[in-house]
C-alpha cells in the first residue's frame, strides 16, 4: 500500500490595505505567505524509509495594485526570499521532486466594461 504525501501542519494568512482618499485611491499593497510543516513525501509503493521527511515549506509572496471604477492593475512578486522549494511524492514505485520557480513576477491588467 501507498501513503499519500502530506504536510502534519500548514497555515497562510494574506494581509492586504487599500487606500481609499486623496491623489493615491485606489492603490493597494498585499503581503501573504505559506508556511508546512512535518512533511511527509510519501512510501514510494513501499521503498520510502520510515524516518525521511522533507524539510519544512515557508514561501513569502507580496503585490502591489491600483483600481479605479473600470480598470485594475496588479504586480504580483512570488517567492520573494527567492528559496529554493520543493515538494516530493510517488508514481507508482517512482519517486520524484517537483521544484518550484525562484522569485517570479506576474503583471496584471484587468478592464470593467
Amino acid at each position: 500500500t501507498s501513503i499519500d504525501a502530506y504536510a502534519k501542519h500548514m497555515t497562510n494568512g494574506w494581509l492586504s490595505y487599500r487606500l481609499t482618499q486623496n491623489k493615491l485611491k485606489g492603490l493597494s499593497f498585499a503581503l501573504g505567505y505559506q508556511y508546512q510543516n512535518g512533511r511527509v513525501p510519501g512510501d514510494w509503493g513501499g521503498l520510502n524509509p520510515k524516518n525521511l521527511s522533507l524539510p519544512d515549506y515557508f514561501r513569502l509572496d507580496g503585490s502591489i495594485g491600483w483600481q479605479s471604477s473600470k480598470m485594475n492593475i496588479n504586480f504580483n512578486v512570488n517567492n520573494i526570499l527567492n528559496r529554493y522549494l520543493y515538494i516530493g511524492g510517488a508514481y507508482d514505485d517512482y519517486y520524484y521532486w517537483q521544484a518550484e520557480p525562484g522569485t517570479n513576477i506576474r503583471l496584471s491588467v484587468g478592464y470593467n466594461f
